[in-house]
């Protein structure tokens, strides 16, 4: 994943972002929190990242 963000902007820059997750998984929403105004595009990006996150059997959490 780090690999796929360095090629997004020259350089080096910092940002936050709030990824909401759910059972699949799958990312629901992504929010740009702080940070570089040049990565706020990375939202569509992390958006469709593939993250092992784990859940149990069944559940209908969400997880931020």
């Amino acid at each position: 994943m780090t690999d796929l963000l360095r090629y997004l902007v020259p350089g080096s820059e910092k940002a936050e972002f709030f990824l909401l997750f759910s059972p699949g998984p799958k990312i629901e929403e992504v929010e740009f929190i702080s940070g570089s105004e040049k990565l706020k595009s990375a939202s569509q990006v992390l958006s469709e990242a593939k993250f092992q996150v784990a859940f149990p059997e069944g559940s209908s959490a969400h997880l931020v």
